[in-house]
Parts: structure tokens; sequence; C-alpha cells
């Protein structure tokens, strides 16, 4: 529905509320061009894995997004989404265990820096029986992951989740961009690479 197809313009001011119980999230499609704003005003909730701020109004039309909880909480939503409801079934618990393995990983990796600082050595790339090591198993690297999917599958949305929760542990983890469908159209058959410090 286009902004000229609403019979009552006063729908894109709405502001409606949100009691989201715990675990649960609020999934929504907004339009580019319509105006639509998420506020939290209880408790505590998460976009991408990215926390939101009490009271601070997030501007997310033409996004295509979920609002998770783990505790409950309370949402504004000021503006006209093309798509909105509430949903118990998410894959977030999936996510949340992907990324305590990640953890492990990068701990276990900065231990092995660790230990190999002490020994006065850079990181070995050979087994103690004097066999090369395949290039992943490097001491003291840290995990390496590709998430690969079919169109629409929710690469982007475990990409996105699994950066910000490790850039909310401390972390700076890099980010390759080698989906060719969403480049640039400008930079057509280009990569792009990153390190992740914020959200």
């Amino acid at each position: 529905m286009e902004d000229d197809d609403i019979e009552d313009p006063s729908l894109l001011e709405q502001v409606k509320e949100y009691d989201l119980k715990q675990n649960h999230e609020l999934r929504m499609e907004c339009k580019p061009g319509r105006d639509v704003r998420i506020m939290l005003e209880e408790g505590s909730a998460e976009v991408f894995g990215a926390e939101l701020q009490k009271g601070n109004a997030v501007d997310v039309s033409g996004q295509k997004l979920a609002v998770y909880t783990w505790t409950g909480c309370k949402l504004k939503v000021q503006g006209l989404p093309a798509m909105i409801y509430e949903a118990e079934d998410t894959p977030v618990a999936v996510y949340c265990n992907l990324h305590q393995m990640l953890r492990q990983s990068r701990q276990d990796a900065r231990q092995q820096q660790q230990q190999d600082q002490q020994a006065g050595g850079a990181p070995s790339t050979q087994e103690e029986g004097g066999q090369r090591r395949p290039p992943f198993q490097i001491r003291g690297h840290g995990p390496r992951v590709i998430i690969v999917g079919p169109t629409d599958s929710g690469k982007s949305t475990l990409t996105k989740t699994l950066l910000n929760w490790g850039v909310r542990d401390s972390w700076e983890p890099t980010f390759v961009d080698l989906d060719v469908d969403l480049a640039n159209p400008s930079s057509t058959s280009s990569i792009g690479k990153g390190a992740q410090n914020g959200p």
C-alpha cells in the first residue's frame, strides 16, 4: 500500500504500544520514504544483537527487522509499518548457541597467544610432530565462519547479530561481504571487508 492509497493520512503518524513477553520478538517491514520509529519504554530489547537504549527513538524506515527481548519489554512504534506482528518462535536460541561457541573459540585463541608470548615466540604453524597445520588451525587465531544459504534465508540477520554480540563482548570481529547480489551497483563484483567495533 502506497501512502497515496491510505484513506486516513493520520495513520502515518499513529503511535502503538506493544508489550512483548520474554523471548518474543516484534517483526516488522517498513517501506522506504515512510517514517517509522521505535522506542524502548521499559525492559530491555535488541535489534540484530544491538541493544536499544531506553527512551531513544530509532528510525527504522525502509528496513526489515525484528526487535527481540530476553526479559520482556514495552515498545512504542510511531508510524505505519507495511507489516508488523509479534512472534514467539524465533531463531535467537540457535544464534546464541553459535555465539557461545565463537566466544569460547576466541577465548582459547587469546589464551594460546598469551602462552606463545610467554614462551617468547610467534604462534606456531606446526604441530609438535613437525606436521604442518592447516592455516585455520594456527595457534592463537580466532574463529573463521562462513555463512551461506539461499536468498532470504536469514544470512544477513545472523551475520549482523553475531557481529554485534561479538562487539558487546569487547571483541573486534572482521566482516568480509562476498554477496555480490548486495554489492553497490556501481561496483559490480566487488567485495567489502571491515573490522566491527561498534553496533
